[in-house]
């Protein structure tokens, strides 16, 4: 089983299996609004499936009365049987909405059902319809950018039905003020522009929108703009450049089964081997498409180009019989466009040719000239490039505009850089500065006090010399005449004769004068602060 079904199978378990109670109807919205997106992205893959889910989800709502969550889900249905291109479907499940929404008096989202409706009137062609224009307004009140796009972009493709391409293009203009809200949604209104220029045959102006829309579409629904690209580069005759977006556009259907443009790729297809002049391989591609009588322009696209690969290889017996089908296929002209009618005379009018019916071949000859005049109003075309090229100035001066405001901006933060740059740069300097001025303060300390201890240690040598040197002198040359004036003294002591007491007088007098000039010789040497030497007494 796909894993993808099997998640949402789970999820609508829960849903169906949740009970009934209070409680969980005051939060309902984030398990709905997730089932919700999973059915249309299921709905991509497996129509039938999408659709089982749908009504197993909705029948339960109905059990749980839960009407919000009912008309939500009513809504679903009739959207996707519009994408279904089931328009029948689709009104009858808005009628259904209109009537739960009158029966329960509670309101829906009225800008959904109004812009459905809007372009279910479109795409079945019925006239006076102001639904479009109601959405228009709601969602601008809203302020819901993406929904204004999309009731702008429809209210547009209405005017390109009727001819009036100048009204359209004018619309889409309008709605690309949007774009900067909403990007995503830029899609539908490139792809229609893309279209006008592709009519009014401005072909590279329609590839450079295409291939830009390209880059904001989703995937699955890049097949209008692919399809585009590889019907210009057809009409241009590069059928190797159109032969590969249409081949990007049938990887995509391969891939998203239920997307639409399948009819369209296969025909396009087959009319890129015409041109290749390979008639039997676009036999196999125009017999291979189911196309039913109610598309018209589609059935008129297959038969002729049916006619044409016939007449390509001279089979006039089933290329008479083909013209014959298309000039007799019976159609409601109020379904087609302007565009469509237009090519529908042009090939009713070659297949009326080739019946040399000339009387209705020059009928549908002057419908198709009619019509053309009506599209290709050169004062129309005109316009519309005038319109583009004023809005492609007016987007050159807003680039230049806004070039200029980042250039000043730029110039006003290069300016305030600069000026911070400065500011720093001196506060750097006045650091450096006081750097250097500490260094050299420090220096300075330095050298002054080490030239201090060095004059402090010249002293405290200068000093400890003095200490040794008085050392010595105390200990030998002040004790020793100290030590004899006392041995003399003492020896005086016991001499009796006055004449040998003369003698130690004298002795002890030159011991004296002995002792006197030391003790002078130290004070001299202290007062003058210099070392006293040893030498110096002797």
């Amino acid at each position: 089983m796909n894993p993808f079904k099997f998640l949402l199978t789970i999820l609508v378990g829960i849903v169906i299996n949740l009970p009934e109670c209070k409680g969980y109807s005051k939060e309902p919205d984030s398990t709905y609004s997730t089932l919700y997106d999973s059915i249309l992205i299921l709905h991509k893959f497996d129509r039938e499936e999408a659709f089982k889910m749908l009504d197993a989800v909705r029948n339960q709502l109905i059990k749980q009365q839960d009407i919000d969550a009912i008309h939500q889900f009513t809504y679903l249905k009739a959207y996707l049987h519009f994408l279904d291109f089931a328009n029948d479907s689709a009104a009858f499940y808005l009628d259904v909405l209109d009537s739960e929404i009158k029966k329960s008096g509670i309101d829906y989202n009225e800008g959904n059902i109004l812009l459905l409706k809007g372009m279910l009137d479109t795409r079945t062609y019925a006239h006076e319809s102001t639904y479009l224009q109601q959405a228009y307004q709601y969602f601008l009140n809203k302020k819901d950018s993406t929904q204004v796009i999309r009731s702008l972009n429809n209210m547009a493709v209405r005017l390109m039905r009727d001819g009036d391409y100048l009204s359209a293009m004018r619309i889409l203009t309008s709605a690309r003020s949007f774009f900067n809200q909403e990007q995503a949604s830029s899609s539908y209104i490139l792809s229609n522009i893309a279209h006008t220029y592709m009519v009014l045959g401005l072909y590279e102006r329609a590839l450079d929108v295409c291939k830009t829309s390209l880059v904001y579409v989703e995937e699955d629904q890049s097949i209008v703009e692919l399809l585009t690209i590889s019907e210009i580069y057809l009409i241009q005759n590069q059928t190797d450049s159109a032969w590969h977006y249409n081949m990007l556009a049938e990887k995509v259907i391969e891939k998203y089964p239920n997307a639409y443009g399948r009819s369209m790729i296969y025909l396009t297809q087959g009319n890129i081997l015409l041109a290749r002049l390979k008639p039997e391989k676009a036999l196999v591609v125009f017999d291979k498409i189911e196309i039913s009588d109610s598309s018209y322009y589609l059935k008129f696209k297959q038969l002729f180009g049916k006619f044409q690969a016939h007449k390509y290889l001279n089979d006039h017996r089933k290329a008479l019989k083909l013209a014959k089908e298309t000039v007799n296929f019976q159609y409601d002209v109020s379904r087609l466009s302007v565009k469509q009618n237009m090519e529908v005379n042009n090939w009713r009018y070659v297949a009326y040719d080739y019946l040399n019916d000339y009387e209705n071949a020059l009928a549908a000859h002057e419908a198709f000239f009619g019509l053309y005049r009506k599209i290709y109003n050169l004062s129309q075309v005109s316009d519309i490039i005038k319109n583009d090229l004023d809005r492609q100035h007016q987007f050159e001066m807003d680039k230049a505009r806004l070039e200029k405001e980042l250039l000043q901006s730029a110039v006003k933060r290069n300016s305030e850089k600069v000026y911070y740059l400065t500011v720093l740069l001196i506060l750097l300097i006045i650091i450096f500065m006081l750097l250097i001025f500490r260094y050299r303060s420090r220096k300075k300390m330095t050298l002054l006090l080490e030239e201090k201890v060095k004059q402090r240690t010249s002293e405290l040598t200068i000093r400890n010399r003095q200490l040794e040197e008085y050392a010595f002198i105390n200990a030998h040359q002040l004790r020793a005449p100290v030590a004899r004036l006392l041995g003399l003294a003492h020896l005086a002591n016991h001499v009796q004769d006055i004449y040998e007491l003369k003698s130690f007088y004298h002795r002890i007098e030159q011991e004296c004068l002995s002792l006197d000039k030391v003790v002078g010789t130290i004070t001299k040497a202290i007062d003058e602060k210099i070392v006293l030497s040893r030498d110096a007494l002797d």
